[in-house]
């Protein structure tokens, strides 16, 4: 798994890094309102990631590939079992999903100008907030739920109690 993880950190890196050479496009930090002297604007959205689709797209996916790494860093390897490893893998792809709806959405509304409202929010914020946010959440309901069966386990708890009885046991002596 290290070695995953730190291929993946390194292609972040890499992207990052061209994306830095790349220059920053138009308008990337807004530019003054034409009403409010201390309010900035944004521009033409599709003008600001022109040049950056490509690195965005391995830094957004990347990232939903690590969380259930770190995870797992949490997880003693005997506890990293076939049921961990399926409800990782099931939240990262139900996480992806909303990932790509996110982007089809966005990209969507850069060729036509306009949206639908999800649930009080234009899709592709809504995609963000209840889709992939709202499966990260999982990994907590996973961490919470499974503690005792990954985290924490009754052989680990007895385990721990027996270490501590004999480092007892041993102090008494001394």
């Amino acid at each position: 798994m290290m070695k995953w993880m730190f291929g993946i950190l390194v292609i972040m890196a890499l992207t990052i890094v061209v994306a830095m050479i790349g220059g920053a496009p138009e308008m990337v930090s807004g530019g003054p309102h034409s009403e409010y002297s201390g309010m900035s604007v944004g521009g033409d959205s599709a003008a600001r990631l022109n040049g950056l689709w490509i690195e965005g797209l391995i830094l957004y996916f990347a990232t939903f590939l690590m969380a259930p790494m770190f995870m797992a860093f949490g997880v003693a390897e005997h506890n990293r079992n076939k049921t961990f490893w399926t409800m990782m893998g099931g939240v990262t792809a139900l996480n992806i999903f909303f990932a790509f709806l996110l982007i089809y959405f966005y990209v969507d509304f850069l060729n036509t100008g306009e949206t639908f409202m999800l649930l009080g929010f234009p899709a592709p914020t809504a995609m963000m907030l209840y889709g992939c946010w709202g499966t990260a959440t999982l990994y907590t309901v996973i961490y919470i739920l499974g503690f005792s069966k990954f985290i924490f386990t009754p052989e680990d708890e007895k385990k721990f109690e027996e270490l501590v009885a004999a480092k007892n046991q041993t102090v008494a002596e001394a």
